[in-house]
């Protein structure tokens, strides 16, 4: 689990010019409003923000946030996902390798979801890899991606 120490770490990794580009907010975020998001965020009951570590170092993350969907309501059995890489640790099969681990500690609890930039083929790519399949566009150049739960319902 990430923790209030980690805040500048994951701010620089979210402020990477590459990471921008990827986001669906590409301003640079300040300090104060990343703080109180990441306190926020790790208070929460509702949602995970873990850090991926590599022999001891820091890799990358993965969160999962609660899903409501407008007009609907909460969707109980499926959350939102969305990861970083260090930007110094980028082009090493890392960013598929946090989603993978991602999908085995949560994959037979939810349904997962993954909201990423038409452009992001990088994404595109580690999603499929770990079996999300494309839903649509669900914004101007943005794309869904579903991983549906791993649990196994039997019907008697």
């Amino acid at each position: 689990m990430a923790k209030v120490t980690d805040s500048d770490m994951l701010l620089s990794w979210r402020n990477d010019e590459d990471s921008r580009k990827n986001s669906f907010n590409s301003d640079i975020v300040p300090k104060e409003h990343h703080d109180e998001w990441i306190e926020k965020i790790i208070g929460s009951k509702e949602n995970i923000l873990l850090i991926a570590e590599m022999g001891g170092v820091a890799v990358g993350a993965f969160r999962m946030d609660k899903l409501t969907i407008e007009g609907i309501g909460e969707a109980p059995d499926v959350r939102l996902i969305s990861y970083v890489v260090a930007p110094e640790q980028r082009k090493r099969g890392l960013g598929r390798a946090i989603v993978a681990e991602g999908c085995v500690c949560y994959g037979q609890e939810y349904g997962l979801i993954a909201k990423i930039r038409k452009s992001n083929l990088a994404s595109k790519k580690i999603l499929e890899s770990c079996d999300f399949s494309l839903l649509g566009e669900v914004d101007s150049g943005v794309q869904a991606y579903l991983r549906p739960s791993d649990k196994i319902d039997t019907v008697q």
